[in-house]
């Protein structure tokens, strides 16, 4: 079942991890840890904000309404997956019924997911049902192949060219001896491979490597902390996810690996949750590229304002307030008793952390993308130039390949530039204390190049 839904003429799906787990070793001597509601809590409600704010503008889609069904992936393909086909199927529907056949779809373009391999996932089972899939922050080259992937797009530049980037960044502080580590996935092997072969053209030798994957076990992990201690290489580029550097760098922590020149991906490199004093022994002085923040008025407010009240009876939303406040909504625990009078605003956790919103606003992009394409695709004007009572010159309803074609008929791959507010690029950022990184340096991606 979807986790946060709304009813409308158009129906956006999305899919975003909602509950992780912890990387630990299972000895099957205990029951298994149950998943922690700690993830894109911040992602789905910047998608709910981008649609509210849709359907109260005159200016985009006038007299027609966007809904949304949000649903959990649990940091799981496979749930990803399961998620994409309720989407498509609406499982509470009558599949025999006379009807079923002659209905649209019932997701228009679906939102999702956070990682490349999730995203691969989901796009290889959607494409043959037409269906827009729009990521916020799957960066993999391998996704821009238009035979492979017909019907995605996204709102963060390729890693065909960050990696490229990358290599240049490495010439430009004349850096020739590197050791590298990388995700062990679609994400950090396809990205690191083109980064080696750019820098290989360049003289630049490496070293070693290495290899991190959240399954991993940890004597892995501390294998390849080992490996980095012991190297004569001072200057690491390290190609990861968030949840691969944060496991990496417990380990780092603890075999105390310091004196190190950082080169990161934008999957870590502007992460908050790094800037503490004792990662900063680690990763001072790091550099890399990162999404930009863009500035979305109104979303960070809305962000610190969310309340159970908001969508009453939700179990969603009644785990997270529970999750941020230590309380329970439930009188049967031995927690205190939520009141419903906390406020977001005093917490400082991941989720009230609204200082940069970077991810979020990709998010906020993507919904915006789905919409432009169908005020393309229905040709609708604003309502006061409307003729009569009709603000659309076509009806409704619309199938998903008719979306795909109407907005990205020209061919472009990324879904840049779709709304004139918010700008998609990324910016070099440098780490210069251990409470905030400074942005030094700023990077567009315009005409398929890095541009300075």
């Amino acid at each position: 079942m979807p986790v946060f839904t709304k009813e409308g003429d158009i129906i956006i799906g999305g899919i975003f991890v909602f509950h992780g787990l912890e990387n630990t070793k299972n000895a099957f001597k205990d029951v298994p840890v149950l998943p922690k509601c700690k993830g894109e809590f911040q992602f789905a409600k910047a998608m709910i904000f981008a649609i509210e704010e849709i359907n109260n503008s005159s200016d985009i889609l006038p007299g027609v309404s966007v809904g949304y069904r949000i649903y959990d992936a649990c940091t799981s393909i496979h749930l990803g997956i399961r998620a994409a086909m309720a989407l498509m199927n609406a499982p509470d529907e009558d599949m025999f019924s006379d009807n079923s056949c002659k209905k649209s779809s019932n997701v228009h373009a679906i939102i999702g997911m956070s990682g490349s391999s999730h995203t691969i996932g989901v796009a290889r089972v959607i494409r043959s049902f037409h269906i827009p899939l729009i990521s916020y922050v799957a960066t993999c080259a391998c996704l821009s192949n238009k035979q492979e992937y017909p019907t995605f797009f996204r709102t963060i530049p390729s890693d065909y060219y960050q990696s490229r980037a990358l290599a240049q960044l490495v010439k430009h502080f004349g850096w020739t001896w590197i050791g590298t580590v990388r995700s062990d996935n679609d994400y950090g092997n396809l990205g690191m491979a083109t980064f080696i072969q750019a820098v290989q053209q360049e003289g630049i030798c490496i070293e070693y490597t290495e290899t991190v994957y959240i399954s991993y076990p940890r004597e892995k992990i501390i294998k390849t902390a080992h490996v980095i201690k012991q190297s004569s290489s001072k200057v690491i580029v390290a190609f990861l996810s968030l949840l691969d550097m944060d496991i990496l760098l417990k380990e780092l922590i603890l075999q105390n690996v310091t004196g190190l020149q950082w080169i990161g991906s934008e999957g870590w490199i502007s992460a908050r949750i790094f800037a503490t004093e004792e990662v900063y022994q680690i990763l001072g002085g790091a550099i890399g590229f990162a999404i930009t923040d863009s500035l979305i008025p109104g979303l960070k407010d809305y962000m610190l304002n969310v309340h159970p009240s908001d969508t009453p009876g939700n179990a969603l939303m009644n785990e997270f307030w529970e999750t941020i406040f230590s309380c329970s909504m439930n009188s049967n625990t031995n927690a205190s008793k939520c009141t419903g009078l906390e406020n977001l605003r005093e917490m400082k956790n991941e989720y009230t952390d609204v200082t940069e919103l970077r991810i979020p606003s990709n998010v906020y992009k993507a919904a915006y993308a789905v919409a432009y394409s169908l005020h393309s695709l229905l040709k609708c004007k604003q309502e006061q130039v409307a003729v009569g009572n009709k603000t659309c010159e076509n009806e409704l309803p619309v199938e998903p390949w008719q979306l795909s074609l109407a907005r990205f008929s020209s061919g472009k791959q990324n879904t840049e530039e779709v709304n004139p507010k918010v700008k998609v690029g990324a910016v070099i950022q440098h780490w210069i204390n251990a409470l905030l990184p400074l942005l030094v340096e700023d990077y567009k991606l315009q005409h398929n190049e890095w541009q300075h």
